[in-house]
């Protein structure tokens, strides 16, 4: 309550000062909703999940060069358009309920990014249609499957990588040396440079393979054995300057080397 419908509050805005305090209500140019439309937007509770789809999407062309965030607004504004039966979380700012794997890299293409996305209520995968039917050029899903509500967070599940670097002004064969001698070697220290400070790491501990195939340099290593190696790092150690990168795989990694997509 204030001076329009009670005392004085003190609050400095006052008729002596020339300001003209008018209730919005007063306006005709504001309309307020009915009161019966008010309460009903009050009274719905967002939609609670009651089903888990685990997306895999492709990143390609001009996308590749968006941000993290910036592909996780693309996606969430895509999916409201699709009018699908999104869930939501709960409290006073609902947010839809999504989840992503390992972050996307700027400036790397791929088609195996994964997504999980919460629905409140049963979906198709020809339902996914509609939400393709909204993401730009660039982004698309490759597969989609239901998975159980319990099932482990990708964040949690997806420790293993795997790239493709195209490198230009070197000799290929020189690489390929550098690269057994890399994997060959019980541990490779490297100086990485951050904004604020440098921190020596072992390019070698979450390496698993790392060889020229197909003209390019390939490397795959473990996400959860020290700190991942970057690729413009290791282009750097093969003596190669980096013009491309693809992340060829995104997947579950086993101590006893098996290798699985987290479906």
């Amino acid at each position: 309550m204030d001076c329009r419908e009670g005392g004085c509050t003190g609050c400095g805005v006052c008729p002596a000062l020339g300001v003209k305090n008018m209730l919005c209500s007063d306006d005709p140019a504001r309309v307020l909703p009915p009161a019966d439309i008010t309460s009903r937007m009050k009274q719905t509770p967002p939609a609670a999940a009651v089903c888990r789809w685990r997306v895999r999407l492709a990143v390609e062309g001009p996308l590749m060069w968006l941000s993290h965030l910036d592909l996780l607004s693309t996606m969430e504004k895509a999916l409201r358009r699709s009018k699908l039966p999104l869930a939501f979380t709960q409290g006073f700012n609902p947010h839809i309920q999504m989840s992503w794997g390992p972050a996307h890299p700027v400036g790397i293409y791929g088609d195996c990014e994964w997504l999980d996305i919460m629905f409140g209520a049963p979906i198709t995968v020809a339902d996914l249609d509609k939400l393709q039917a909204q993401l730009p050029d660039g982004m698309r899903i490759v597969e989609a499957r239901e998975v159980d509500m319990r099932a482990a967070a990708l964040m949690a599940a997806v420790n293993y990588a795997e790239y493709r670097l195209q490198l230009t002004d070197c000799d290929m064969a020189q690489v390929a040396e550098k690269a057994a001698e890399v994997m060959a070697a019980e541990s490779w220290p490297y100086t990485r440079k951050l904004p604020k400070e440098s921190k020596t790491i072992d390019l070698r501990a979450p390496l698993l393979k790392l060889m020229v195939e197909d003209g390019a340099l390939v490397f795959a290593c473990r996400l959860d054995k020290g700190s991942a190696p970057r690729p413009q790092e290791l282009a750097a150690v093969c003596g190669g300057k980096l013009v491309k990168v693809q992340r060829s795989m995104l997947a579950v990694a086993t101590d006893d080397g098996g290798i699985t997509l987290p479906w």
